[in-house]
């Protein structure tokens, strides 16, 4: 999350395959850009958007393995249980708020904006 370059992302994401798939509204304060990609597990998406105060990313991901590969590298010690809301459990330090939901293979990242 070094970058919060909207246009630096895009054009990453793009790089890896993902195309561009408008905006969508992930909540009264986020309008994102919605990008997709047709994996051989099915079809991920990944969110980012930005407000007055945060800047975040929504990861859908289509294969449950993965997911645990990544949860467990992002989860360690560096970051604390805060609470659940829903489905998903959220995890912070003093720098990130992470937000996994199992049941949907969903990844939230929380940051303040620079």
């Amino acid at each position: 999350m070094g970058s919060q370059d909207c246009e630096e992302i895009s054009q990453e994401l793009e790089f890896l395959g993902f195309e561009y798939d408008g905006e969508n509204k992930i909540s009264e304060a986020f309008i994102a850009q919605t990008y997709f990609i047709n994996t051989t597990y099915g079809l991920e998406t990944f969110n980012f958007a930005k407000n007055d105060e945060l800047f975040a990313i929504v990861y859908n991901i289509a294969n449950n393995d993965f997911l645990e590969i990544i949860k467990s590298k992002l989860v360690t010690n560096e970051f604390s249980f805060a609470y659940s809301f829903k489905d998903v459990k959220f995890y912070e330090n003093n720098k990130m708020r992470i937000g996994i939901n199992e049941k949907s293979n969903i990844l939230s990242f929380f940051v303040a904006l620079k």
